[in-house]
This record gives structure tokens, C-alpha cells and sequence, in this order.
């Protein structure tokens, strides 16, 4: 079981098989600052090889999910000799994003109130996401004059061009019931009981998955989206037989055959 590190701008729950993961900075209705990125990014970093945590609750505090950057905490600034401050900010909210995107855990992201900016990158990262109805959405950068930089791509994968370039022209915001129908969201619940509810449902789906399957499903997914066609093809094949010979497709395929539940689905 890995360590996990100690963090202030987040809150962490480890129960078994499951980490909840808070933003906790609820009087700016959770926008990111440095010191969430970075946290965030050390947590990530600690359990990406650790197959006993098999998914990840995203959650916000304060009744909202995550308004962006912190636009306080911005400051144009000026290129310096060793690096300009701004472009290191930047990448390094990208790189958390890539973490969050390339976990080998499944991730579900429970949205209520905002999910803006920065926070639609959280969105976008997850496995499964799902919306208290009235949760707002919406890329507001360009109202700003700034841009969703390390937000699009992820924003691109999720929802397609033609959509994503709408929503990047337009600066719209946008409540849950249409972030479903975008593709955004996957599922849309009344209320915050009703979407407790189903992230509970949505860990016992996960839970009669094998976490080497998940992960596995994760890498070739990702693969998939950066590397010639060929290349897939054959890492698929090596990655389905290494998985054929595995002791846990040995598990899956033995309770199947005798009409039993694995060993990792029995709580």
C-alpha cells in the first residue's frame, strides 16, 4: 500500500480499495493554486504503481467541484533568466492533468456547483464523470483574454473538435443536463444524495473489475490516441498476452467457469 504524502489544499480518504480525493480550498470555491497542483501532482505520483488503490474519487468542498485557476494568484510577469515563472506554472498544472489522465486507477469525478476553466481539465481527466443537475460548466479564458492552454486537448479527446471549438470560441457556460449531452458528463444526477449514490454504484462496477484489466484497458486507450496504427496493434497483442498468462485472468476466468464472484470483486 503506498504513502500517502501530507497535503493542506487537498483533503485524502483512503477506504480500502478507494482514495477520495477533496479540493479543499472551498472559499475560493476551489481554484487551483500552486499548492493544490502540486499536491495533487505528489498524491498522483505516489500511487500511480499501486494496484491495492483501484479508483479515485475527485470531489470538491464547499458545494463546488472546482471554479479554474485562481485568477489572485495570477501575475503576468516578466520572462526571467532562467526560466519565465508563468511558463513554469503552466506546464506544471498540464503535468498534474497528465497525471490524473494516465492513472492506471479508474478516476470519477463527482461535480456539483462549478466546474470552470481549470476545472473542466479535471473533468476531462476522468474515467467517469458525474453532475449534480445545475452544476455549471463552461471554458471562460478567452473572456479573460487568457486560454484554456493545458485544458483543450483533454477537452479535444473528450468531446471532439467541433464541439470543443464551440465552447473555446464562445466562452458559454453551460449546466450539467447539456455537459451530458456534449459528452462531457456521463451521468446527471438531482441531487448531491443522488450523486453519492451513484458513485457508489459506479465503485461496485469497478470493483468486479480486475485492477490489472483496468489499468491495462487505460494504457492501450491512451496508446491508441498518440501512436501509429501498427504500433498499437502489436503492443495491444503483447499487453492481451501478458494478460492471457496473468494470475489474475487465471482468477477471473476460474470464477467464471465455476459461477463465482473473484477474489477481487468479493468485499
Amino acid at each position: 500500500m503506498s504513502t500517502l504524502p501530507k497535503t493542506t489544499a487537498i483533503e485524502l480518504r483512503r477506504e480500502d480499495w478507494v482514495l477520495h480525493l477533496t479540493f479543499n480550498r472551498p472559499e475560493r470555491k476551489n481554484a487551483l493554486n500552486a499548492d493544490m497542483v502540486g499536491e495533487i501532482t505528489a498524491v498522483m505520483d505516489a500511487v500511480h504503481d499501486d494496484r491495492s488503490l483501484r479508483a479515485i474519487v475527485l470531489r470538491g468542498a464547499g458545494g463546488n467541484f472546482s471554479a479554474g485557476g485562481d485568477i489572485k494568484g495570477f501575475a503576468p510577469g516578466q520572462g526571467e533568466a532562467a526560466e519565465d515563472p508563468v511558463v513554469a506554472s503552466n506546464r506544471n498544472y498540464g503535468q498534474m492533468l497528465d497525471r490524473i489522465n494516465q492513472a492506471p486507477q479508474a478516476v470519477i469525478a463527482g461535480i456539483e456547483g462549478a466546474s470552470l476553466g481549470g476545472g473542466m481539465g479535471f473533468t476531462c481527466s476522468s474515467d467517469v464523470a458525474i453532475a449534480v443537475d445545475g452544476a455549471l460548466f463552461g471554458l471562460p479564458e478567452a473572456r479573460l483574454g487568457l486560454i484554456a492552454s493545458q485544458v483543450l486537448p483533454l477537452v479535444v479527446e473528450r468531446i471532439g473538435l467541433t464541439r470543443a471549438r464551440m465552447l473555446a470560441a464562445t466562452g458559454a457556460r453551460f449546466q450539467a443536463k447539456e455537459a451530458v449531452e456534449l459528452g462531457l458528463v456521463h451521468h446527471l444526477a438531482a441531487d448531491v444524495d443522488a450523486m453519492e449514490a451513484k458513485i457508489s454504484e459506479v465503485l461496485a462496477q469497478v470493483q468486479g473489475c480486475a485492477a490489472e484489466g483496468v489499468a491495462g484497458n487505460k494504457y492501450i486507450m491512451r496508446l491508441g490516441l498518440t501512436r501509429p496504427r501498427e504500433e498499437v496493434i502489436e503492443a495491444a497483442a503483447q499487453q492481451f498476452a501478458g494478460a492471457m498468462r496473468s494470475d489474475a485472468a487465471k482468477e477471473g476466468v476460474d470464477a467464471f467457469l465455476n459461477k463465482r464472484k473473484p477474489a477481487w470483486a468479493v468485499d
